[in-house]
């Protein structure tokens, strides 16, 4: 693992569009997929915190995930 500093970043739609095209997003997926099927990626099953026993009336979903050759880290919440 190196050092390189941790930080975060908030994607949206908007910031995708401008500053990737769709060949370069399908490449990324594509690239991604290859090497999760070569056990290259971490990526457990999503985690669902369901709050409605109690008497809360929401969840939310992370889903975190691990790239190898890219030693890169995310999540999705």
């Amino acid at each position: 693992m190196n050092n390189s500093p941790c930080f975060s970043t908030v994607l949206d739609n908007e910031l995708v569009k401008a500053n990737f095209d769709l060949d370069q997003v399908i490449d990324c997926v594509e690239q991604t997929w290859r090497w999760h099927g070569e056990g290259k990626v971490v990526m457990p099953p999503k985690v669902t915190t369901d709050m409605t026993s109690m008497g809360v009336a929401g969840w939310f979903n992370s889903m975190p995930s691990y790239i190898q050759p890219l030693d890169c880290a995310g999540a999705k919440i």
